[in-house]
């Protein structure tokens, strides 16, 4: 885990091997004690009233519970909630409640409920008092409070399931990993007035064994879950089979949040290009090399088919079989055909401009993509060798990537 927070006039950072050893250090600062009181929570219900009313501040629990602190903008809170929804319809009649608490304002929280539902109550944490009584500094956050109002366990909701709950209820023990959230709604640049960081970011192994999800925007990148390889090819801009990864990095996952106010996707990817080499102890190299590929050209003495675009705004699209751009220079049906071959694709039509074309195939026959280039476009592709940049992660223990 590599976590960094720069401030004005201070740079705080701290580095650690696994997200474990992190979360034992915060553990060891908090109040929060499993078998502890659970603190009284105080939230507003606009979306949905609580048939117990021992949510308020002045009555204790009589029911066993859990708490999901999550937020709209969180994408594991909202990849999260479908497998809650299937928990609370499970759990319906058992003496059990599920309250899915959010700091965010009324009316955005609303807007998503006409979206998404969601099971259980929804609660706003206005003043973001009850987070802060639960030391909540991370997304998404469970908290399993028993029937006695005793804290059963904070952890993640992917850790949560049936068997889990059934002994909630029955008042057992229940031990739970505690992972690090990538999120920080409270208490971050606004503990005794200070502004908000300038830089946010955060590398870890992940503990998520499903497809990796990667996106960015409004100066944030998120990435959750997602192979060493795929992060560098999403970084660098090369495909993955251009990546060469040590064995023993190219099955690990990671999560990232890197946060830079203003800052474009260009520059959000730059920072985690600077962050990478730390997270994987060792050193990230470009290299020249000849390789296979298919080149894009057009013939001598013949007429390209392409229609220049008088079109002002660019659009892009395909499906099975069909390629289709609006005011796109001809690297971007390079790129369509690259992804469409599994192989690398060079452009050497030297062909300036922007053109709308739809190139259609048979996707039955991934052959026919050639004849459809030279009949439909008026191109040729043809296998050739050229050099082509590779990227090599070399660990510092001195082993490499082959």
């Amino acid at each position: 885990m590599t976590l960094i927070k720069l401030r004005r006039g201070r740079i705080v950072a701290a580095f650690a091997g696994v997200a474990c050893l992190a979360v034992q250090l915060a553990a060891a600062e908090t109040g929060l004690r499993v078998g502890g009181e659970a603190p009284p929570l105080k939230l507003v219900f606009p979306f949905t009233k609580p048939a117990d009313q021992a949510v308020t501040p002045s009555m204790a629990p009589r029911r066993a519970r859990v708490l999901e602190f999550w937020a709209t903008y969180c994408v594991p809170c909202v990849a999260a909630i479908p497998h809650l929804n299937r928990l609370v319809d499970q759990f319906k009649n058992e003496p059990i409640d599920f309250i899915a608490i959010t700091a965010e304002d009324e009316s955005l929280v609303q807007r998503f409920l006409g979206t998404h539902s969601m099971g259980g109550l929804i609660a706003l944490d206005e003043a973001g008092q009850t987070g802060k009584s639960y030391e909540l500094t991370f997304l998404p956050m469970t908290v399993l409070i028993d029937s006695k109002g005793k804290l059963a366990g904070v952890t993640s909701p992917s850790h949560i399931d049936a068997g889990v709950l059934k002994s909630l209820i029955a008042g057992q023990a229940i031990n739970l990993p505690v992972p690090i959230g990538l999120y920080r709604p409270y208490g971050v640049g606004d503990e005794s007035g200070n502004p908000n960081p300038l830089v946010w970011a955060v590398v870890r192994p992940s503990l998520e064994q499903g497809d990796g999800d990667i996106s960015s925007g409004e100066g944030k990148l998120i990435i959750q879950g997602a192979r060493l390889r795929e992060v560098l090819a999403r970084a660098y801009g090369l495909p993955e089979r251009r990546i060469n990864v040590p064995q023993d990095l190219d099955a690990q996952r990671y999560d990232a949040l890197i946060e830079r106010a203003g800052a474009t996707d260009d520059a959000l990817y730059e920072t985690l290009k600077q962050l990478l080499p730390i997270a994987v102890n060792g050193r990230i190299e470009l290299e020249t090399r000849p390789a296979p590929v298919m080149i894009l050209s057009l013939p001598p003495g013949k007429q390209t088919r392409l229609k220049e675009s008088k079109a002002t705004e660019s659009d892009e699209s395909g499906g099975a079989g069909s390629i289709r751009f609006v005011a796109r220079p001809l690297r971007h049906l390079a790129l369509g055909l690259q992804y469409e071959l599994g192989r690398d694709v060079v452009d050497e039509t030297a062909l300036p401009g922007l053109y709308d074309l739809t190139l259609k195939w048979d996707p039955d026959k991934p052959e026919s993509i050639f004849g459809a280039v030279e009949s439909q476009l008026g191109l040729a592709l043809t296998p050739g060798e050229r050099p082509m940049t590779f990227l090599v992660v070399k660990e510092n223990s001195g082993s490499t990537a082959k």
